[in-house]
């Protein structure tokens, strides 16, 4: 049974893990989408829009679900594990559950993130951490978290 969330949810994760489209060869009108079953949100703990102050500095944490966090707006310094990034307008950090992560604003400049944590049964396997988006990307993921504020 798919909740709003659910769907909402399949709409983010469709930006970072497109699927290919094939055209149909006895009807070309049709495009077909395969989907692998690569994807099952069991829950959702956080999804939220924050605006991150020039000082701003948390110190981390680390959690049994996974965590997507993704830059709106300013530039935010994020830690994965040892790892340390710094992240502008437009990018997005995927964090697997159990890795400890902080967030700090960058260069002394103000930032607009959302984050969205949750648990899957199913989850695409990946060594990518940082994901680009587009305008258009970051437009559909404003456009989903105002649609699930209603």
């Amino acid at each position: 049974m798919h909740t709003p969330l659910n769907l909402i949810f399949s709409k983010i994760f469709d930006i970072f893990f497109k699927t290919k489209e094939t055209r149909n060869m006895n009807n070309p009108y049709y495009v077909e989408c395969p989907v692998k079953n690569a994807l099952s949100i069991r829950s959702l703990y956080t999804f939220f829009r924050k605006q991150i102050p020039r000082d701003y500095n948390f110190k981390g944490e680390s959690h049994d679900f996974h965590e997507i966090l993704c830059v709106m707006s300013g530039e935010v310094g994020v830690t994965a594990d040892k790892n340390v990034y710094q992240l502008p307008a437009g990018q997005a950090i995927f964090h697997r559950g159990g890795e400890f992560h902080s967030l700090w604003s960058d260069l002394g400049s103000a930032a607009e993130i959302i984050v969205f944590s949750f648990t899957a049964d199913e989850f695409p396997e990946s060594d990518k951490h940082i994901f680009s988006l587009s305008a258009q990307q970051l437009a559909e993921i404003s456009s989903i978290f105002s649609a699930a504020q209603k």
